[in-house]
């Protein structure tokens, strides 16, 4: 009867009660720490041994782990060639000359052997995006592009390989320092700009689409030239008056642009 009474008594107050509930175990408040913080708190330990002979150790640590990962590149390097070798027309192949690239195979002249033969036997294939910013350079790139562009069925290859052969005319244009051969070099990059707009407008470049990168090279070729008109511009003066730079033709003008961010 008192069990019942004392049951109602903590319902009455608004508690809950439980007869003969098993007692609860105790949980501690620190938990031992991970075996992984213990490997870190032996790091953190002071090293043993005068400075000198610490720098010592750690030289020779480093040097030991440098020459395991020259080591380790050369095999992979050559595993790479020897598989490239097994079938140079395979899309392996590719992916072999892409290790060989990473870990310095491809240095001297087999390497640029190699390099003439995957651009021989890879032209057309759609995988060779990722190489043709190292295959279209040099005096045989060109003629490699040219080649991507004709034969290769992926619009991105081609796309890439219209848009290289205009940038690298374009990049010469201002090192020329004859006048006409300057003007038929920029020429030829506004004519590959505007097939790379024309033909692949919609296709994703440089973190924009290719139209709006090819406008933006062909802009600088029609008006920030030397000995090209200036474009035009309009906007209010100092007293808030509007003005076209066109006003001023004929009078030497100086442009300053500046700007707060």
């Amino acid at each position: 009867m008192k069990r019942i009474g004392a049951l109602t008594l903590a319902a009455g107050l608004g508690l809950v009660a439980y007869a003969q509930d098993p007692p609860m175990r105790a949980v501690p408040l620190i938990r031992p720490a991970a075996k992984a913080d213990d490997k870190k708190a032996e790091a953190r330990k002071p090293a043993e041994g005068s400075p000198a002979e610490q720098l010592a150790k750690a030289k020779k640590a480093y040097e030991k782990a440098q020459q395991e990962a020259m080591s380790t590149r050369r095999e992979a390097s050559d595993l790479a060639k020897e598989i490239y070798e097994k079938d140079p027309k395979a899309d392996v192949a590719l992916e072999a000359y892409d290790l060989m690239s990473a870990t310095g195979g491809l240095l001297g002249v087999a390497g640029t052997k190699i390099s003439a033969e995957v651009a021989a036997n890879h032209y057309a294939n759609p995988k060779i995006a990722k190489y043709l910013p190292t295959l279209g350079r040099g005096a045989t790139g060109e003629a490699f592009l040219e080649k991507v562009l004709a034969e290769n069925k992926d619009k991105a290859c081609k796309a890439q390989a219209c848009f290289m052969i205009a940038d690298a005319a374009n990049a010469l244009v201002d090192r020329e320092k004859d006048a006409k051969k300057a003007d038929a070099l920029a020429e030829k990059a506004l004519k590959y700009f505007e097939r790379a707009k024309a033909e692949f407008g919609d296709v994703a470049y440089r973190g924009e689409t290719m139209a709006v990168s090819a406008d933006a090279s062909m802009f600088s070729l029609k008006f920030l030239r030397p000995g090209k008109p200036a474009p035009e511009v309009e906007g209010p003066d100092m007293d808030e008056k509007t003005f076209k730079l066109s006003d001023y033709k004929g009078k030497v003008v100086l442009m300053d642009f500046w700007g707060h961010w």
